[in-house]
């Protein structure tokens, strides 16, 4: 191989790398084994920070050295722009001003819903980080200053026209007997009692409900991607 081609394909590799390095896990994990090591341990992420400005490490004797601080607080979490505190006990910044975009005609079409909004409940806790819009490490008092970087495939943007509806009900009726399961297993629809698709209900953030073997793997994916098993837990194909 020519010596330019050589230095190409090595440049390739440091720039993976770094990419891999500026936004990625110190350690392997293992699906279904909980939320330690997995990509939303962000003790170990370069450039995270904790409230305290420092940057975050795997110590035992540090006071950043948490998993749960990140996005959960036991106390005084963060309100919805009013009064009202963020469930569940929420203590990652949360913007309620990004206008994302959805194909509403599409999602009509699709869900048969009659009122189309923006991405709410749980899915916008999910996008505080994805949408690229709010730091990781923007928690707590910490303003943060580490982005999920746009080439990374985590990131989802505020395009979502792109992207599987979300924040939408679950078809129910003669839709749902002709189209979609009626009673998916291993997804989650259903939401304080009410039946809606969001971002947690193919993933599971925490890694507890996941697939635990097959394709999809490190996604945290609750049903594994062989044979679409995970479409099919709710669309009838």
């Amino acid at each position: 191989m020519a010596l330019k081609g050589r230095l190409i394909i090595s440049l390739m590799f440091a720039l993976a790398a770094l990419v891999f390095l500026a936004y990625g896990p110190a350690l392997a994990y293992t699906p279904g084994d909980g939320i330690a090591t997995t990509p939303h341990d962000f003790r170990g992420y370069t450039g995270v920070t904790s409230d305290d400005s420092t940057p975050s490490t795997i110590s035992s004797t540090a006071d950043d050295a948490q998993i749960c601080v990140y996005c959960h607080v036991p106390h005084n979490s963060k309100k919805d722009g009013g009064s009202v505190p963020i469930r569940p006990i929420w203590n990652h910044n949360v913007d309620t001003s990004t206008s994302w975009i959805a194909d509403t005609n599409y999602w009509a079409k699709t869900f048969n819903e009659t009122t189309l909004t923006a991405p709410s409940g749980v899915s916008i806790l999910c996008l505080s980080c994805h949408d690229g819009v709010i730091a990781v490490d923007a928690y707590g008092s910490n303003a943060g200053s580490t982005f999920i970087p746009s080439a990374n495939s985590t990131y989802l943007g505020t395009d979502m026209r792109d992207d599987h509806p979300i924040s939408v009900t679950y078809p129910a009726g003669d839709l749902a007997t002709s189209r979609f399961v009626v009673a998916p297993t291993g997804v989650k629809v259903d939401f304080g009692g009410v039946k809606r698709v969001e971002c947690a209900s193919c993933h599971d953030p925490h890694n507890a409900n996941v697939a635990t073997a097959g394709l999809g793997i490190g996604k945290f994916l609750r049903v594994k991607k062989e044979n679409s098993d995970i479409c099919l837990a709710c669309h009838i194909k």
